[in-house]
């Protein structure tokens, strides 16, 4: 399999943020960065490609959900 490059778009994409918050959309590909040099496993950037309504509200759902407890958990 060749090795992704930036500006590659996948045009269906099922993103798992945690067993109960998952959806599809497509994405493009801003940059892939080398998480250890030599290794097969990189970091990639994406920008969202057709999030559709439903998927903009789970994804936000997510996000306010992980703040609320990155900010109860910092009250500790």
């Amino acid at each position: 399999v060749p090795p992704l490059q930036p500006g590659t778009r996948l045009a269906s994409v099922r993103v798992e943020l945690d067993a109960d918050t998952r959806f599809e959309t497509g994405l493009q590909l801003q940059h892939v960065t080398d998480i250890q040099p030599g290794a097969q496993s990189v970091r990639i950037g994406c920008a969202w490609d057709r999030l559709s309504p439903a998927a903009e509200r789970t994804l936000q759902r997510n996000i306010d959900q992980t703040q609320k407890r990155r900010r109860l958990l910092s009250l500790d």
